[in-house]
Order: C-alpha cells, then structure tokens, then sequence
C-alpha cells in the first residue's frame, strides 16, 4: 500500500481530501531545502520530525524554531503575480535518528549526494518496514 504525498498548493488541490491520518514524514538534513519542506508539509497537517546529525545543525535549528512563534517562514516569489507563504515547526528535531527514524512513515533525503551513503547507514537499523525514503541530492 503506497501512500502519495502531494505538495502542490494550487486552488484545485486545496480541495483534495488527504489520508487520515496524515503520514509522519521526517527531513534528513538541516540546510535549504529542509527549510523549505519542515514548514510546507507542517502548514499542510502533516507531522514532521527532523533527523540533523551533522555537526550542531540539530541545535541550532531546535534554537531557531523555538524563537519563532510560527516556525519556520517561506515566501514563495518564484511567480511575482501569486507570492505564496507558509510557516510551520517540526514536532521533534533530533541529532540521533533512534528519536524520529522509527516514527517515520516517510522519509526525505534534503542532503548533498556525497553524504547519502553515511547517513543511509546511520538510519538503517532504526527504519520500520515499508517507509518510503524520497532522496533529494544537493551539491552541497
């Protein structure tokens, strides 16, 4: 049974109806594109966790978080006529991945392709049957 994630926020697809409940999806990764993903899938219901186990990423974004009453902020200007924006906070970030891994019904890889293999065979063992992993290599 595969569950679809859909991230558009087009008129047509507020009236969408998702599964009930929503899936817990994880970021893997604490730069840009994790950014973006924590507060879009948060505004739209789902529960998000973070897995940051690089350096003091899982802190400093913990510090970042809990200093902004809505989380994190995006404005999307990439059309200059329809200028979206969305907040939103994870409910747990993490620096271990036996924290938030286990919860996981979906997980997305925001991380640069060079650390994929490490931070595969750090959330392994913690991975429960059936979790959909998404990668999304950046340069970094």
């Amino acid at each position: 049974h595969q569950q679809i994630i859909r991230v558009d926020m087009s008129e047509e697809d507020k009236s969408y109806s998702y599964p009930t409940p929503f899936p817990v999806l994880c970021v893997v990764g604490a730069g840009n594109a994790s950014h973006v993903f924590i507060p879009l899938f948060a505004s739209q219901g789902y529960t998000v966790d973070v897995y940051a186990g690089y350096g003091d990423e899982a802190e400093r974004l913990l510090k970042a978080t809990e200093t902004q009453p809505t989380g994190i902020h995006v404005c999307d200007r990439r059309n200059p006529g329809k200028k979206r924006e969305f907040s939103g906070k994870p409910r747990m970030i993490s620096k271990n991945p036996q924290d938030v891994i286990p919860k996981a019904d979906a997980i997305i890889m925001a991380l640069p392709s060079f650390a994929f293999r490490s931070v595969f065979e750090e959330i392994k063992p913690h991975l429960k049957p059936h979790t959909i992993i998404y990668g999304m290599p950046g340069q970094g």
